[in-house]
C-alpha cells in the first residue's frame, strides 16, 4: 500500500499514542506515602500529590495514582510494606489488610512448625 503524500507520521504517531493512553484501563489509588517511597513510587507511575508537595505532620506525602488495575495496585503497594497507607478505595485498603493477615498467619504456623 502506497502512502499518501500528504500523511504526516508524525502527527499520526501522536493522535494514536493519546487514544491508547485515554482508551486503556486505570484504577485510581489515594495512598500515603513515607517521603522516600513517594519519591520511587513517582518514579514507577503516574501519581500526583493531593496537597501539592506538602508534607503532613510525619512528613508523609499523599499522593493518587494511577495503575492498570486492582492487582498492579496491590502488588505495588504490599511491596512498599509498611511505608505506605492506603486511603482509598477501601476494597484495596481490604484486601491488602488480609494478604497481611494471611502472611503473618502462615509466618507464624511455619515458626510453630519449626519451619525456618
Amino acid at each position: 500500500a502506497e502512502r499518501p503524500v500528504d500523511f504526516d507520521l508524525a502527527a499520526y504517531w501522536k493522535s494514536s499514542t493519546d487514544k491508547f493512553n485515554e482508551s486503556r484501563p486505570r484504577y485510581s489509588v489515594t495512598v500515603r506515602l513515607e517521603p522516600r517511597a513517594a519519591k520511587d513510587l513517582m518514579h514507577w507511575r503516574k501519581a500526583k500529590p493531593i496537597a501539592g508537595d506538602i508534607a503532613d505532620p510525619q512528613g508523609w506525602i499523599t499522593l493518587r495514582v494511577e495503575f492498570d488495575d486492582e492487582e498492579q495496585a496491590c502488588f505495588l503497594v504490599q511491596g512498599l510494606g509498611m511505608r505506605a497507607q492506603v486511603i482509598e478505595p477501601a476494597v484495596l485498603r481490604e484486601r491488602i489488610a488480609a494478604t497481611a493477615a494471611a502472611v503473618a498467619a502462615r509466618m507464624r504456623d511455619q515458626s510453630a512448625a519449626g519451619i525456618e
